[in-house]
């Protein structure tokens, strides 16, 4: 009786329609977590921006001692969530005023002597940017301080962004643990390990080169949807080539992962 043994004619269309299909899945979700990372590196440098101009004035008294104020820092900076505090005399004040809006100052001195006050600028630490009315109300305790103001939608801004940056960070970090876990649930049904292997650089070699090409094209349709829209951001924060290259590889693993859990189906 004569077998059927299928031809390698018949096989090789077979193989191109799989490696085809599994490059445009690893395509789309490549391209889905290529925006998740820049949102995330994107909100990570727009929040440092924002919370590096962020603090808290602090109007300070009149009549106090040079080592009061000092006494004063101490206390300011001992306060839970502030990192440091800057004094800034009358005198500082007006000549930084001269030099960043000179017509404001004519105006300022027109009343007669030097009515601005003595101030403190006190940088806040991120993690405490939802706690500035209890700290406001901590310092305006201290002897010497008559006034805080600050700017509390900035303070809002800046913890968005970062709840963006933890949200996106969080949604990458679980899809990599799905990725490791189904690499390990894939070679666990391998009959040998070092023949899975084998087969990345032999008959696997077209899947894991369409998964190269995924990631790549992911990272370019990317680049292509958000370059027109570029010049509506102050500036344009990206992971580095070497980060970008270890997701490339990584598309490269999906790719291989998803030929060998067909094959064992």
């Amino acid at each position: 009786m004569k077998r059927n043994i299928p031809e390698k004619n018949n096989i090789l269309p077979k193989i191109r329609k799989d490696y085809r299909f599994t490059g445009l899945l690893v395509f789309a979700v490549a391209l889905i977590a290529e925006m998740l990372i820049f949102i995330n590196a994107q909100s990570g440098k727009l929040a440092e921006k924002l919370s590096d101009d962020f603090s808290l004035l602090l109007i300070a008294e009149n009549g106090y001692s040079q080592s009061a104020m000092e006494n004063l820092r101490i206390d300011i900076e001992n306060v839970p969530g502030v990192e440091k505090a800057v004094f800034t005399g009358k005198k500082q004040l007006l000549e930084r005023l001269k030099q960043e809006d000179p017509q404001l100052v004519d105006s300022v001195l027109s009343t007669g002597g030097n009515p601005l006050p003595d101030t403190w600028e006190v940088k806040v630490r991120t993690d405490y940017l939802l706690n500035l009315e209890d700290i406001a109300a901590s310092l305006l305790v201290f002897d010497g301080v008559a006034d805080v103001q600050y700017k509390k939608q900035e303070a809002w801004a800046v913890r968005h962004l970062l709840f963006y940056k933890h949200l996106t960070a969080v949604a990458l970090s679980i899809a990599g643990f799905v990725f490791i876990v189904f690499v390990i649930i894939v070679l666990a049904h391998e009959n040998s390990v070092t023949a899975a292997f084998s087969a990345f650089t032999n008959g696997d070699l077209p899947f894991v080169l369409s998964g190269i090409a995924a990631g790549a094209a992911a990272l370019m349709a990317t680049v292509v949807f958000l370059y027109p829209v570029k010049a509506e951001s102050l500036f344009w924060s990206w992971t580095s080539p070497a980060a970008q290259t270890l997701f490339i590889i990584c598309c490269a693993f999906v790719s291989w992962a998803l030929r060998r859990w067909k094959l064992r189906r």
